[in-house]
């Protein structure tokens, strides 16, 4: 009978956490949907590049999500004994997973300082690696949608072109733009709630660091110049092995790093987003 109870009530559970998975998931879409089917496009190859590494941001989110959700879902249902108190806990434990989990879970992995603050570190690395190529991605993308810009006005200056037609070709190029800045869009927001958890992880290692990376990123953001600076790929991943003070300053220095390219992408985002409303035009600035 207790069984037979309690698999109703996890029947329950796991309908509650569909529900909930219908929020967290969002409509992210099919690639064809995201980034188009328009090969002709000359900057096609790079909002493929870009969705490339949002799947990467995206899936990751999720997983730390999910996971929370299930256990608040199960916490839920032991402390309330109902679908309500499953529902509650569900989107309560999503929270958390989406927020603070991942630090959680790697203090859960291990009570040793040097263990801990070693895997962070690895982890920090091979995050890294993939917001310089998401930064890598955006900066080409960007470049090659100020490019298109630029001929269009030099085609004007030159007269192969009238006014009406450069407007006409503007025009076309924001709506470009416009898809361009959704799919930017949700690759920024991913990459940012990723960093939050990571800064999250470095304020617990390096108490008092948050206000202080945040604003140096943002410094180190506004002097980079468009183009160039983000790197795809990089050195291999190798597992860290420092002592404890070592291992939590590179942690602090790796999240200054995170935290500065993570700003960057949010401003190309932006760049992307005037763009599209205004600054591609004849006398826009955009190029």
């Amino acid at each position: 009978m207790i069984t037979r109870i309690f698999s109703d009530h996890l029947r329950g559970a796991v309908g509650a956490l569909a529900l909930c998975g219908l929020v967290l998931a969002g409509c992210a879409g099919t690639k064809e949907e995201r980034v188009g089917t328009d090969t002709s496009d000359a900057c096609y190859q790079y909002r493929v590049a870009l969705d490339a590494t949002g799947d990467f941001f995206a899936e990751d989110i999720m997983k730390g999500a999910v996971v929370g959700a299930i256990g608040g879902a199960m916490l839920g249902l032991v402390a309330g004994g109902d679908l309500k108190s499953a529902a509650i806990g569900a989107a309560g434990g999503a929270l958390v997973g989406a927020a603070g989990g991942y630090w959680v879970s790697r203090q859960q992995q291990t009570k040793d300082k040097q263990v801990l603050y070693n895997s962070v570190l690895t982890d920090m690395d091979a995050e890294l690696i993939k917001v310089n190529e998401a930064q890598y991605a955006l900066d080409q993308l960007v470049n090659c949608r100020k490019k298109q810009a630029r001929d269009i006005r030099q085609a004007l200056k030159g007269k192969r072109i009238g006014r009406e037609q450069a407007d006409a070709q503007f025009a076309s190029l924001r709506g470009k733009l416009t898809d361009d800045y959704t799919l930017a869009k949700k690759v920024n927001e991913d990459v940012q709630k990723r960093s939050s958890d990571f800064l999250y992880a470095n304020e617990q290692i390096n108490p008092g660091s948050s206000n202080r990376v945040k604003v140096q990123a943002q410094q180190a953001a506004a002097r980079t110049q468009a183009g160039g600076n983000g790197k795809p790929g990089g050195s291999a991943l190798q597992k860290r092995n420092l002592a404890e003070g070592q291992a939590a300053n590179q942690v602090d220095r790796s999240a200054l790093q995170l935290a500065t390219r993570a700003q960057v992408i949010s401003n190309r985002t932006n760049e992307l987003q005037t763009a599209s409303l205004n600054g591609a035009s004849v006398d826009g600035s955009f190029g």
